[in-house]
């Protein structure tokens, strides 16, 4: 079995633009915690918005290098990109998005969630692309929760929305091996994760046992490197997310929303965007 390394808290929550209440719950720079090939992830708690007639959200900027997976557990969002891709995500929705050579993009709160106000929740993972595939042209994965398989267990449920499990294959195209899987846990369950992989586990809600170690809600499990397979069990009705993944052992040189190899190739990045090369986008709902 995988050992566990460190279990850890939120840190304080800032805000991204002004529709998105997250706390980073690990970076790339924090090598520590065995996170290869995820760079980063971001959770915003389930957090309620008030009725508003303004656009909330994060406006136009770029990435290059990697991939943006966003999923929404509450509420709603729109995407929009200089690539000419529109669309909602909705509640139990997720967005894959490929930056590769480059994309503008923004992320709304839908118009109609912003004038009913609600409760919103969304966890956004960046995903390292290998070296190979740094530059290849960008694309967009919309997931609607109808077309994310579940994996059935004897208490528990698992969607699959990359990877595989039980012989069931995610939903996802993916560029290296990787599995993230989104679980309703109820008492025990046994996940396969090949010892090579690095895994992480969030917990959103509930209360959850791991290699003896027990994590709440805003909590994340990071495990030591070898091992194979996890027990979890939910000491009280919990909803988790695993994210296990080959590791790409690159070298990982990041500047705000680009990440590459080397520096030389972040200049190169920050050059194309400034001469437009990563096309136009106008802010805002569009509609």
């Amino acid at each position: 079995m995988k050992k566990v390394a460190r279990i850890y808290k939120a840190p304080p929550k800032h805000w991204m633009g002004n529709g998105f209440y997250v706390a980073t719950m690990f970076s790339y720079k924090e090598t520590y915690k065995n996170v290869d090939p995820f760079l980063l992830l971001d959770y915003n708690a389930p957090y309620t918005f008030k009725p508003s007639a303004e656009c909330l959200g994060v406006g136009p900027h770029p990435h290059r290098g990697f991939e943006t997976i966003t999923l929404v557990y509450q509420g709603e969002m729109k995407h929009s990109d200089s690539h000419g891709v529109e669309r909602l995500v909705p509640s139990g929705g997720v967005q894959w998005m490929t930056a590769g050579f480059g994309v503008l993009h923004q992320e709304l709160l839908s118009k109609k969630f912003c004038q009913q106000g609600g409760v919103f929740e969304m966890v956004q993972i960046w995903l390292n692309l290998p070296k190979a595939h740094k530059m290849t042209p960008p694309k967009y994965q919309a997931i609607n929760p109808e077309q994310i398989p579940v994996a059935p267990f004897k208490k528990s449920q698992v969607r699959v929305v990359a990877g595989a499990l039980n012989g069931v294959e995610g939903a996802a195209q993916t560029f290296s091996p990787v599995n993230v899987w989104d679980i309703e846990l109820r008492g025990f369950l046994s996940l396969p994760i090949p010892q090579e992989h690095n895994i992480l586990i969030l917990v959103r809600e509930g209360l959850v046992s791991v290699d003896q170690q027990e994590a709440s809600a805003q909590h994340l499990i990071t495990f030591q490197k070898g091992g194979q397979g996890v027990h979890l069990e939910a000491l009280k009705p919990s909803q988790v997310l695993v994210l296990t993944g080959l590791p790409l052992d690159e070298p990982i040189v990041g500047h705000g929303p680009f990440v590459m190899h080397n520096k030389a190739e972040i200049e190169q990045a920050l050059e194309d965007f400034n001469a437009g090369k990563f096309g136009t986008l106008k802010a805002g709902h569009g509609d």
